[in-house]
C-alpha cells in the first residue's frame, strides 16, 4: 500500500503519534525521544514507514480484551442458568476446594472469590476451582512455610504431644468451628493427619492451623508438670508455636481468603482467651469479622467459598456466626462497641428442628447480646429502662425454651478429665454461664443507680441471683479440672460475677442502714461462695502462671476487705466526687475500677462513689 505522505513540518515519532503526546527530545543531538526513552520502545519517525509488530500488538490487545470480556460474559451467563436450575441444599452451602491438586503451595486471593458466583445467586456450586498462583507467589509462601517449618516440633515430640492429648486436641479445636448438631452427627475427626509430618511444600495456612492446634492442647498442660520424652520444655514449645504462626500466616493479609485462613484466625482467637487475653481476642475476632466480609459469607446468600484442602468440612454460615457471637460477647465485657449489626443471626429460618439445644441458646444469646450494646448507648434514659424490661423477657424466654434438663446443676460425677464426655459437660455448663453472664450485664447498671428503691429492686436481686448461679457452676468446674486453660474466660467473668454479688451487699449496706437488710441472711453464704470462688482463682493462677486468675484474685480480695469494714456499720454515703477531691491513691481500703457504659466508681468503707475521672492500666 503506499505510505501517506507526512504533513511539512511534522517532526514526531509513530509512538507519540499514537498515544497523542507531544515529542520531545531532551537534547538536539538525541536519537530517541523522551517518551520512548522512558517507555523503553523504538523511537521510529514518522519520515520511516512505521514496523507491522507494533501495528500488530495494538490490533492484538484489543482483540484479547475483547475475547476476554466476551469469556467473562458467557461463564456469568452459564453460571447464573446453572444456579438457577440448582435446587438450595445443604451441599451446596460447603466450601469449593480453591485448589484441588497435590500441591499445597497454591494461594486464593480475595478477589478471586466472588468471580465465579454472582451476588445474589442462592446456591454454590461445589466444581473445585484451581487457585491462581504466579510462580513468584508460590515461591514466597514457600519461604513462609520453611519458617514455620523451623519453629514445628520434631516427629518424636508430636507423638508425644499426641499422646498426652488422649484423643482431644481435636476436638476442643472442633467445637469452635463446627455446630454441636454437627458434631453430634458426624463425630470428631481422627488425629492420624496431625501425626504426619509437614513438607516444605505444604501451603504456610495448613501449616499454621496445626501449629495453633499444637499450641492451644499444649497450653492445658501445667507449665509445671514435665513432659518427659520432649526436646524441650513445653511452654517453650508452645510459644515457638503460636507465636510463628499468628505472627507470618494469621496477621498477614496476603495468606487470607479461603475457609483454612479464616479457621486460623479463630484458632488465633481463642488460643489468646485461653491464655487469658481478652483484649487481644477481641482483635483477633475483629480481624476475623473482617477477612469474612471480603469473603463474603456474611451474606445470606454467599457466593461459594475457596478452600485450600477439598476435604475441608466447615459451614462458612457457622464460621460467620461464631466470629459475630464472640464479637458481640466480648464487646459487652469490654465495653467496646460491636462489629456487626444484623441480628438474623436468631431469627426463625436459621435454626432448624434438628439443631442441639445449645446452638439454639448461642444464636439467641448473639443476639441478646447485640440488643445489650444497643441499650447501653441509650444512657440512663427511659427509653433504657424500656429496653431492658424488653431483653429481661427473651432471656426469660430463651431459658424456658429449652428443656429444663439443660439447667441442671453441674454433674462431673464419674466423667475422666479431658474426655468427650467431660467436654460436653463443659461446654454446657459454658453456656449457662454465659446466659447467666447476659443476664447480669443487662441489670448491672441499675444494681449501681442511686435512683429510687422501686425502680432499681429487681435488678439488684435479679443481678445478685445470676452472680450466684455464675459462681456455684465456675467452682464445680475448677473443682473438677482447675488445670485445663479450656474455657479460661469463666475466670474472668466468675470475678465479674463476684464483683457484682460483694457490690450488691456493699450497696444493701448503704440502703437498709437502720432497717431491715433484704440480703443479710444471704450475706455469709455470698461471701463463702466468693471467697470459694477466690481460692479456685487463686489455684489456677498458681498452676498456669495465669496473670488473668491472679488480677482476679487480688480484685476480689481485696472487695472481700471493703465489704468487711462496710458490714461493721461505719458511715456510708454515695455522692459524686472528683479525683482531686478525694486521695484514693492513699487509702488502702478503697478500690477504684471502670464499669463499662457506667463510668468509674471508688468503692470503699464509705461506699460506691461515681468518680470523674479514672487513669485505668490496660489489662486483660
Amino acid at each position: 500500500a503506499k505510505r501517506r505522505r507526512v504533513r511539512k513540518g511534522t517532526h514526531s515519532c509513530w509512538e507519540c503519534k499514537r498515544r497523542k503526546v507531544r515529542c520531545m527530545f531532551a537534547s538536539a543531538t538525541d536519537a530517541v525521544c523522551i517518551t520512548c526513552q522512558r517507555r523503553s520502545t523504538k523511537c521510529i519517525s514518522q519520515e520511516l514507514p512505521e514496523e507491522p509488530s507494533q501495528v500488530e500488538d495494538s490490533a492484538g490487545r484489543i482483540i484479547r480484551v475483547e475475547a476476554l470480556l466476551s469469556q467473562l460474559v458467557e461463564k456469568a451467563d452459564h453460571s447464573a442458568a446453572r444456579d438457577g436450575a440448582q435446587s438450595t441444599s445443604d451441599e451446596g452451602r460447603r466450601p469449593r476446594p480453591a485448589a484441588p491438586t497435590p500441591v499445597d503451595s497454591e494461594h486464593t486471593p480475595f478477589m478471586s472469590l466472588n468471580e465465579l458466583s454472582p451476588v445474589g445467586t442462592t446456591t454454590q456450586t461445589s466444581t473445585p476451582t484451581p487457585a491462581r498462583t504466579s510462580t513468584s507467589d508460590a515461591g514466597k509462601y514457600e519461604k513462609v512455610s520453611q519458617a514455620l517449618l523451623a519453629a514445628y516440633p520434631s516427629r518424636e515430640d508430636i507423638a508425644i504431644i499426641l499422646r498426652m492429648g488422649n484423643g482431644t486436641t481435636t476436638f476442643c479445636h472442633q467445637v469452635n468451628v463446627k455446630s454441636r448438631s454437627q458434631l453430634r452427627r458426624e463425630g470428631f475427626d481422627e488425629e492420624a493427619k496431625l501425626a504426619e509430618m509437614p513438607s516444605p511444600h505444604t501451603h504456610p495456612v495448613l501449616l499454621a492451623k496445626r501449629m495453633l492446634m499444637f499450641a492451644s492442647h499444649l497450653l492445658r498442660i501445667s507449665p509445671h508438670e514435665h513432659v518427659h520424652g520432649l526436646s524441650e520444655p513445653h511452654r517453650v514449645i508452645m510459644e515457638r508455636l503460636a507465636d510463628t504462626a499468628i505472627n507470618l500466616v494469621t496477621k498477614s493479609e496476603e495468606l487470607l481468603g479461603t475457609m483454612e485462613s479464616l479457621e486460623c484466625v479463630l484458632l488465633e482467637g481463642f488460643y489468646h482467651l485461653d491464655c487469658g487475653n481478652i483484649r487481644r481476642a477481641w482483635l483477633a475476632f475483629r480481624r476475623a469479622m473482617g477477612a469474612a466480609q471480603l469473603m463474603g459469607i456474611h451474606r445470606p446468600c454467599s457466593p461459594p467459598v475457596a478452600v485450600i484442602e477439598s476435604s475441608t468440612n466447615i459451614d462458612p454460615q457457622f464460621m460467620w456466626f461464631q466470629i459475630v457471637y464472640m464479637d458481640r460477647f466480648l464487646s459487652v465485657m469490654l465495653g467496646l462497641p460491636q462489629g456487626d449489626y444484623d441480628v438474623i443471626l436468631g431469627s426463625d429460618d436459621t435454626t432448624t428442628a434438628s439443631d442441639e439445644p445449645s446452638d439454639r441458646l448461642e444464636r439467641l444469646h448473639a443476639v441478646i447480646s447485640a440488643r445489650i450494646l444497643e441499650r447501653n448507648q441509650l444512657g440512663k434514659s427511659q427509653r433504657a429502662i424500656d429496653l431492658t424490661r424488653d431483653i429481661d423477657k427473651e432471656l426469660l424466654e430463651v431459658a424456658e425454651s429449652l428443656p429444663p434438663k439443660y439447667w441442671e446443676p453441674p454433674n462431673f460425677a464419674g466423667l475422666e478429665k479431658d474426655s468427650p464426655e467431660a467436654y460436653w459437660e463443659s461446654m454446657r455448663i459454658k453456656d449457662q454461664i454465659f446466659h447467666y453472664t447476659l443476664l447480669n450485664q443487662l441489670h448491672l447498671p441499675f444494681l449501681l443507680c442511686p435512683g429510687g428503691e422501686h425502680k432499681t429492686e429487681y435488678s439488684r436481686v435479679t443481678g445478685v441471683n445470676a452472680s450466684r448461679e455464675i459462681l456455684t457452676r465456675f467452682v464445680a468446674f475448677r473443682t473438677f479440672n482447675p488445670v485445663t486453660a479450656c474455657c479460661r474466660l469463666a475466670d474472668f467473668l466468675a470475678l465479674v460475677a463476684g464483683m457484682t454479688l460483694i457490690l450488691a451487699h456493699l450497696d444493701s449496706h448503704r440502703r437498709h442502714k437502720g432497717m431491715a437488710n433484704i440480703l443479710a441472711h444471704q450475706r455469709l453464704a455470698d461471701r463463702a461462695t466468693v471467697e470459694k470462688a477466690l481460692e479456685k482463682m487463686e489455684v489456677s493462677s498458681k498452676l498456669n502462671l495465669d496473670m488473668l486468675a491472679a488480677r482476679c484474685a487480688r480484685l476480689l480480695q481485696h472487695l472481700l476487705q471493703v465489704e468487711v469494714h462496710a458490714a461493721q456499720g461505719q458511715d456510708q454515703s454515695t455522692h459524686n466526687v472528683r479525683r482531686n477531691e478525694s486521695n484514693h491513691e492513699d487509702d488502702v481500703n478503697a478500690l477504684l475500677i471502670t464499669i463499662p457504659y457506667f463510668g468509674n466508681i471508688s468503692i470503699s468503707h464509705e461506699g460506691i462513689k461515681r468518680v470523674e475521672t479514672l487513669v485505668t492500666s490496660p489489662s486483660h
